[in-house]
């Protein structure tokens, strides 16, 4: 916002001056915001308008000014998430872009802004939680479905790894749905096959940390598993 903008608070016509100081004041407002701020305007009709209308006798409107902090509001979300971007790991940097770009007055317009800001931030990391939690299940569950289809848990579930799904939103408890998911699904499918491919199933076990797979000790027991592998088409074949 434009600190001058604050004296939107008081009516320029209350004083007194009747329809040509409001016509001043109109002028005056017209030529700063021209000279201070030319291209606002237009991106910001609606609070250039009400601020506008302070200098009318009656000054500035309580309920236009709440539902225009609101509505700049989620104008400027709507436009951060697309500078910024609009996954959850990005919500906290769409929320401070938003924050900083708020109007300094009046104070009716700065507060309907800045509790919409808020009630929509609050809104999007509730939403945030509520996905982590089920794709975090989810990919558990496939992690734990691939490390029981025998042979192949040491090729084709790595590409299932590849992508880990905890960000900054889910944090620990991402990683520990992830984690009793994964738990839970080698128990019922194949139990037993965790004590004999323990490296293995920890490997993949700690994809569902915030960190991914650990890529070295991966590439590490692939080279172990192809050689394995080799030894065992040699073997056969005499």
């Amino acid at each position: 916002g434009v600190a001058f903008l604050v004296v939107a608070d008081i009516p320029a016509a209350s004083t007194g001056c009747g329809e040509q100081g409001q016509r001043s004041c109109e002028a005056a407002y017209d030529q700063q915001v021209l000279q201070g701020c030319p291209g606002r305007q237009g991106v910001d009709e609606a609070v250039f308008d009400l601020l506008r209308e302070g200098c009318s006798e009656e000054g500035i409107d309580p309920t236009r000014c709440n539902a225009t902090g609101t509505k700049v509001a989620e104008q400027r979300w709507s436009k951060a998430q697309e500078d910024v971007g609009g996954s959850c790991a990005e919500v906290d940097d769409v929320h401070e872009h938003v924050a900083e770009s708020a109007p300094s007055g009046p104070a009716c317009l700065k507060y309907a802004y800045t509790h919409r800001a808020e009630q929509i931030h609050h809104g999007a990391i509730n939403r945030c939680e509520k996905e982590c939690t089920q794709r975090s299940k989810s990919y558990g569950r496939q992690l734990a479905d691939q490390f029981c289809e025998g042979e192949s848990k040491t090729t084709a579930l790595l590409v299932v790894a590849d992508n880990p799904i905890t960000s900054s939103i889910c944090g620990e408890q991402g990683q520990r749905d992830c984690e009793a998911a994964f738990d839970f699904q080698v128990f019922h499918r194949c139990y037993f096959q965790q004590f004999d491919h323990e490296q293995e199933f920890d490997l993949l076990r700690g994809v569902c940390q915030a960190g991914g797979m650990n890529r070295a000790r991966c590439s590490s027991l692939g080279t172990k598993a192809a050689e394995q592998k080799w030894a065992e088409v040699q073997k056969e074949l005499g």
